[in-house]
């Protein structure tokens, strides 16, 4: 009986697992792209400060905003357990809670300065060629 539970239990951790790990994986996929604001909440209530940001993530992990946060501009970015975890200079680190990701829709929500911030963004239809040129492709030096 004793082993039967244990299996059981087991089974149940594995599927749990996997699911997480699907889960972060086609975040990973949906984020790539360019999200732009459609509305924006600072301390609950809209705010019209925040118009026209954007958040841009691209494959090779490097994401851009134009947030007035040092270093957001230009910085790269991690996906775990429903966070996004924007990687800044000086070993600063900016949390944003993923709520909602679906192909067109992304809703985040972080505290910056002490206030909670709510985003509302719609992804912008870029064309292949844009995330081709973004990607790391390989550098090469003339020598004359």
């Amino acid at each position: 009986m004793y082993f039967r539970y244990l299996i059981f239990i087991c089974f149940i951790l594995t599927f749990v697992s996997c699911g997480v790990d699907q889960n972060t994986k086609e975040q990973r996929t949906l984020i790539i792209g360019k999200w732009e604001l459609a509305e924006g909440r600072r301390g609950g209530k809209v705010t019209q400060s925040l118009e026209g940001t954007f958040f841009e993530f691209t494959p090779t992990g490097k994401m851009l905003t134009n947030l007035p946060i040092r270093g957001a501009d230009n910085s790269s970015y991690e996906i775990k357990d429903n966070r996004i975890l924007q990687k800044l200079p000086d070993n600063l680190e900016l949390v944003y809670n993923i709520v909602e990701l679906t192909p067109t829709n992304l809703q985040l929500t972080t505290t910056l300065r002490g206030f909670d911030f709510l985003f509302l963004l719609h992804k912008v239809e870029t064309s292949s060629l844009s995330l081709l040129l973004d990607s790391e492709l390989p550098t090469y030096e003339l020598k004359r």
